[in-house]
């Protein structure tokens, strides 16, 4: 097994997208993609790093053992890792608050019947590895796609990146879409691919056919696209965003 092959398993048995480690690690996501493509010597530095992180050896990444080494049963979160370096660097006195507090609390929920259980398993779905434009599109043929985990119960069957502005504030820059499958109905928002390049917008269709997509953020209008059915170009439909709201369509619909 290849370095990129160990980096993307241990990343994924932690549940972490390459988005997520790439933001945790202070590393550009086209940096992280290359290591896991062997592409490119992820160095000592960053094998620590992720050794740290995910409580493996360096030896296991590199291929030098078969088995990770080190690896925690069970992962504790980030909070969990900032609270006890915190208690460690409290005096007795306040060590012995914080123990008196988690014995307290673990009383009362075992008296109320309410004892901590694992969380209930997701559902994975692919995270596209292009960036879905919300003003200019940047296309990114290499990066297909990754796991990405929602709620069990989640309508949600594929996943997109946002990249600009033009859909704020409903769809920050940088932030992660989640969509099911079907074209969009009118005033509702797609991911598209046109003519090689990927949008994310609301669209609309008239009666001849003709595909309207428009900007949420409506001082970005310059953005908008209108793909004329007589004119040829290729539209095609990755499905329906899932919103929290739906946006009207803009006045002249």
């Amino acid at each position: 097994m290849s370095i990129g092959s160990r980096l993307i398993e241990v990343r994924a048995a932690h549940g972490y997208s390459r988005t997520r480690l790439a933001e945790e690690l202070g590393r550009p996501y086209s940096t992280v993609t290359k290591y896991e493509k062997d592409e490119r010597d992820p160095g000592h530095s960053y094998l620590v790093e992720v050794a740290r992180k995910f409580g493996v050896t360096t030896d296991y990444l590199l291929g030098l053992e078969d088995q990770p080494a080190g690896r925690r049963q069970q992962a504790c979160s980030a909070q969990a890792e900032d609270v006890a370096a915190r208690y460690d660097r409290l005096d007795p006195a306040g060590q012995g608050a914080v123990d008196a507090i988690l014995h307290y609390e673990e009383a009362r929920m075992q008296a109320a019947g309410t004892e901590t259980q694992p969380p209930a398993p997701g559902k994975v779905i692919p995270l596209f590895g292009c960036r879905f434009a919300a003003g200019p599109a940047e296309p990114d043929f290499d990066s297909a796609w990754e796991p990405y985990e929602v709620p069990a119960g989640s309508q949600a069957e594929f996943a997109i990146h946002i990249h600009g502005d033009s859909m704020e504030p409903y769809l920050p820059d940088g932030s992660v879409a989640l969509g099911r499958h079907g074209w969009p109905r009118d005033g509702e928002v797609g991911a598209f691919l046109l003519d090689g390049e990927y949008l994310c917008k609301q669209a609309c269709r008239d009666s001849e056919g003709n595909v309207y997509l428009f900007s949420l953020n409506r001082a970005r209008r310059s953005a908008d696209v209108t793909v004329w059915a007589s004119a040829g170009r290729n539209l095609q439909c990755f499905g329906t965003i899932l919103m929290k709201q739906r946006v009207p369509l803009p006045d002249e619909f």
